[in-house]
């Protein structure tokens, strides 16, 4: 109701031919529908398999190409994406690696933000005294994100759902982190979103999903694993 206020619609049926044909309303009324939530090291376990798992086994893995390529998808302010960046930045067994950290999000004003890699100490609230001090300094009441960190990461507007997008591409990436954005699709899109991520993942490669979240039922290109005490898939 605010969107058909804004643009003057006369109702919801005019806004919505309004949104079938503007990129620019579809951007605005994003901003409404998606909850931008995110933190650094958001669900540790995770963070943890991915450093003590899947690194390990993507590095023998791509030791040929020594080339490391992840995908986070729904990335909001990029919290996670600079938090794998954290955990990549300086392991001697990627040592002139190639390693590509890309972060995709539907909303342009979250990616903005994550661009400029300036926090609120409530995003850092998880994270290591030790990972703060050295990869943020303080900028009045908020925190920068040390630039060796941001090169490290490239953010985008990009709509999942889209299946022409230009950030699938068969067998791309070792990791793909698609959490807490499972519930924005219908079962249809998402079905499809796990089948392009599917395709677009590395054979052996990694998906990490919401705790709450399960592709039970939507997938059986994956297996189930189960360690340090979370669940996630190969």
């Amino acid at each position: 109701h605010r969107r058909i206020e804004a643009t003057r619609s006369a109702d919801v049926e005019s806004y919505l031919c309004l949104l079938g044909i503007s990129l620019a309303e579809l951007r605005a009324v994003v901003g409404h529908l998606t909850i931008p939530e995110t933190y650094f090291f958001r669900i540790p376990d995770h963070f943890r398999v991915f450093q003590e798992v899947v690194l390990p086994e993507r590095v023998r893995a791509q030791s040929a190409t020594r080339r490391l390529n992840i995908l986070s998808a729904g990335c909001a302010s990029g919290d996670e994406p600079y938090t794998l960046a954290m955990l990549v930045q300086g392991r001697a067994d990627l040592a002139g690696w190639q390693v590509s950290i890309r972060g995709i999000d539907v909303n342009a004003a979250a990616i903005a933000k994550g661009n400029k890699g300036r926090y609120s100490a409530w995003s850092l609230r998880e994270i290591a005294p030790t990972f703060e001090k050295r990869y943020f300094h303080p900028q009045g009441r908020d925190f920068q994100l040390h630039e060796s960190i941001r090169g490290m990461v490239s953010l985008e507007e990009g709509n999942l759902a889209d299946a022409q997008a230009p950030f699938w591409n068969p067998r791309a990436y070792d990791v793909i982190f698609f959490r807490n954005a499972f519930m924005y699709l219908s079962p249809e899109a998402g079905q499809a979103v796990v089948a392009r991520m599917a395709e677009s993942l590395a054979i052996g490669g990694y998906l990490f999903m919401g705790p709450a979240e399960t592709l039970r039922g939507v997938s059986h290109d994956f297996d189930l694993c189960h360690t340090h005490g979370t669940f996630y898939y190969q």
